[in-house]
C-alpha cells in the first residue's frame, strides 16, 4: 500500500513534467506563428514562461516564495535592462575584437529576453501567488481554531 505522501510526490513530479511540456508545446507554437510583430506568437512565448515558472511554483504553499519571484522579477527587470545596455555598448566599444564582440552581443540579448520574456511572467505570478495565499491564510486564521492553525503552520 502506498503512503499518501508518496501519492502526493509522485502526483507533483507528473504535474511538474505535464506543465514543463505545455510550456514546450506554447513556446514551440509561438515560434511556429513568430514573434517578430505578432501578438499571438509574443502571447504564446509569455504564456510558455508563465507555464515554466509554475512548474516550480505549483508547490509553493505560503506567501513568501511568491514574495520572493515578485520583488526579484520587479528588481531583474531594471537590472536586465541596464546590462542588456550596458553589453550593447561594450560589443560596439569592443567590435575589433571578433570572438568579445560576439561574447558580448550574446550578453546583450540574453538579458533583453530575460528584461522581456522572464520578467513580467515572474511579477504577474509572484503578485496573484502571493496575494491568494496570504488571503487564504487570513482566512484559516479567523476560522480555524488554535489547533487547526497551529496543524497548518506545520504543514507548510
Amino acid at each position: 500500500m502506498e503512503n499518501s505522501s508518496e501519492t502526493g510526490a509522485r502526483r507533483s513530479r507528473r504535474l511538474t513534467r505535464a506543465l514543463i511540456a505545455a510550456g514546450c508545446a506554447f513556446l514551440g507554437a509561438g515560434l511556429v506563428f513568430g514573434i517578430s510583430d505578432n501578438p499571438l506568437g509574443l502571447a504564446l512565448v509569455y504564456c510558455a514562461v508563465a507555464v515554466w515558472i509554475l512548474s516550480f511554483a505549483h508547490r509553493w504553499r505560503r506567501p513568501k516564495p511568491f514574495l520572493i519571484l515578485l520583488l526579484a522579477s520587479l528588481g531583474g527587470f531594471p537590472l536586465a535592462a541596464i546590462l542588456h545596455n550596458l553589453f550593447y555598448a561594450l560589443a560596439i566599444v569592443a567590435s575589433e575584437s571578433m570572438i568579445l564582440s560576439q561574447a558580448l552581443g550574446f550578453l546583450e540579448i540574453l538579458f533583453f529576453l530575460i528584461a522581456i520574456f522572464l520578467c513580467p511572467p515572474g511579477v504577474l505570478i509572484g503578485a496573484v501567488g502571493s496575494v491568494v495565499l496570504a488571503v487564504v491564510r487570513l482566512g484559516r486564521g479567523r476560522g480555524a481554531g488554535e489547533g487547526e492553525a497551529e496543524q497548518d503552520d506545520a504543514l507548510s
